[in-house]
């Protein structure tokens, strides 16, 4: 699907040379996106894996591999969290909307504040949006886009 397609076209982009990337099926976890890193002399060298929480409306990105992999898995990181994040979340859910709100009132200078958000626990939003998913941060006193968070406003 779409995230494969991601990782394979970040992967592509990449100066890693004789290395390539590997889909592995897993039997005992069919719902998992499982990709190796094989260099053509050392054998394997890392791994990718992207998977479905299954009870939780959640999905795990993983990477590891060699030092050498660093920047790559890290841009891969970087990508499939992001295309993840702009296409697999639901806008009708009072927490995916709370998020979207927080993410929009910040891109327009201004402040989430409590008295935005009278569904949900402001305080459980900030939580997952700041140390969970790390669209947020904390500068003076206020709260301030990360990198990903106007990446995703954008």
């Amino acid at each position: 699907g779409g995230t494969e397609n991601i990782i394979y076209k970040t992967f592509d982009s990449s100066p890693a040379n004789k290395m390539s990337l590997k889909n592995v099926m897993m039997d005992n976890e069919p719902d998992m996106l499982f990709l190796q890193i094989v260099h053509e002399d050392n054998g394997l060298r890392g791994t990718v894996f992207v998977r479905n929480s299954g009870t939780e409306d959640k999905i795990s990105v993983n990477a590891r591999g060699a030092r050498e992999l660093e920047k790559i898995l890290s841009k891969i990181l970087r990508e499939t969290v992001l295309f993840l994040m702009q296409n697999m979340k639901d806008k009708t859910n009072p927490m995916g909307a709370a998020e979207r709100l927080a993410l929009e009132t910040l891109h327009h200078g201004g402040q989430p504040e409590p008295g935005l958000f009278k569904t949900i626990d402001f305080d459980r939003l900030i939580f997952e949006m700041e140390i969970k998913q790390k669209l947020l941060k904390r500068k003076d006193g206020a709260f301030a886009l990360t990198v990903l968070g106007r990446q995703l406003v954008d």
